[in-house]
């Protein structure tokens, strides 16, 4: 296992650097899964370094990743490369652990509080990922004389009380308090929906921005053509297949929809509730009616998916999205929407204008919806319409761009209080 240390750079950051050659050193903090192999650097799913870097410009010198370092990556579907080629200093931090699971985390608790400290104070700005447990451990041990980016993309509410349901009137309030304590040690609050903002925003001193990670760009953007649907219904779910994203009740509902109309399910995605949503899909006898596709990296080859279904339905359940950027993915390629009235959500899905919004859990009303939108021309071709305004208002410069800008703007006020 090949380890790249902290940056080869003095404590305290590459300030001087800046002030003389407008430079900086960023390091983003998070849960982000990160492994060696043959060479290079992967993570687990989709990281906006490249992103990152063409909206810093020439003015990113170095960027570190700080995450779980695992050392065996048997479980893992989504291989994403590093691109450390775009940025001039690339490195590599966080503990190692046995495997993904909370478990071997814990027991490298220690490393990860000596390996976010040190990482911290030989950066200009940590960039940090909320809510998780590295998050949390490194804007607690950040020193106060340091830049940082607490940025809240959603909740742990849902996912402690279906896993925990016996400790939840502890574990929900104490994590809840633990992020807002993060946030409370912030420079700049990033939120990705007026939600977060609204439930954990209240009364911080520092700078607040509502900006969402979206990684859509202008020219992915795909005006089509949904006078029509396919004779046999294509209902698209995207995501990680976990009981919180409320597949098990999109299933029920596609048994409704086929007493009505023929109609195929495409699941793209995978995770530990893919069992068990086969095993249901038999037992309710529409296992012939769904197309599993698994994880689908993201960009053209997920669009292209989008633009041959009819409908997007994400049945999610509540405190668990922060804004849902699979949603606006979906507008994006003229693709009507089906969601659940929950979290952020609605600030994207307005329901009977840029999509349709159901409560959560009902099954009934997603299938009734489906069918409508399969058969109302006037409806779907609104929706469409109004899902690209949607689009085009969330791209990367537009969203992440303004964090960026933000994250400068603290830099200059920095070295201006230094001088």
């Amino acid at each position: 296992m090949v380890i790249l240390d902290v940056l080869d750079i003095k404590k305290g950051g590459l300030i001087k650097v800046y002030t003389r050659n407008k430079k900086l050193a960023v390091i983003r903090i998070g849960d982000q899964i990160l492994f060696y192999r043959e060479g290079n650097w992967f993570t687990e799913g989709y990281y906006q370094l490249n992103e990152i870097a063409d909206l810093f410009g020439d003015r990113l010198f170095a960027f570190t990743a700080f995450g779980r370092i695992v050392e065996s990556t048997q479980n893992i579907n989504s291989f994403y490369q590093m691109p450390h080629w775009v940025v001039p200093k690339f490195a590599v931090m966080g503990p190692q652990v046995s495997g993904k699971g909370l478990k071997s985390y814990l027991f490298a608790l220690p490393k990860l509080v000596w390996r976010a400290k040190k990482a911290i104070e030989t950066h200009d700005v940590s960039w940090i990922m909320m809510p998780s447990l590295t998050g949390l451990v490194a804007s607690l041990v950040a020193p106060k004389n340091k830049i940082k980016v607490v940025q809240l993309v959603g909740e742990w509410s849902m996912l402690l009380r279906l896993r925990y349901p016996k400790f939840v009137p502890v574990i929900v309030p104490l994590t809840e308090w633990l992020v807002k304590l993060s946030l409370k040690r912030a420079n700049l609050a990033v939120f990705v929906s007026n939600y977060l903002a609204k439930k954990y925003g209240d009364g911080l001193k520092c700078k607040v921005i509502v900006a969402n990670e979206s990684r859509l760009q202008p020219w992915m953007i795909h005006q089509v053509d949904r006078s029509d649907v396919h004779k046999s219904l294509r209902v698209l779910f995207v995501g990680r297949l976990v009981p919180e994203k409320g597949v098990q009740f999109l299933l029920e509902a596609i048994a409704l929809v086929l007493k009505e109309m023929p109609c195929e399910l495409w699941i793209v995605g995978s995770g530990p509730y893919e069992s068990f949503l086969k095993n249901k899909a038999k037992e309710i006898g529409i296992i012939s009616c769904i197309r599993w596709f698994g994880w689908v990296p993201w960009g053209e080859e997920l669009f292209k998916i989008m633009r041959e279904a009819d409908v997007l339905v994400m049945p999610s359940l509540p405190d668990i999205e922060g804004v849902g950027m699979v949603h606006f993915e979906a507008m994006s390629q003229s693709l009507p929407v089906i969601a659940t009235q929950v979290d952020g959500i609605p600030e994207i899905v307005k329901d009977g204008i840029s999509g349709i919004l159901v409560n959560p859990s009902d099954s009934i009303a997603v299938a009734e919806n489906i069918i409508k939108i399969a058969r109302d021309s006037t409806l779907r071709q609104r929706l469409v319409s109004e899902g690209l305004k949607i689009a085009r208002e969330n791209t990367l410069e537009k969203q992440t761009g303004r964090v960026v800008s933000a994250i400068c703007e603290l830099v200059e006020k920095s070295l201006k209080d230094r001088n």
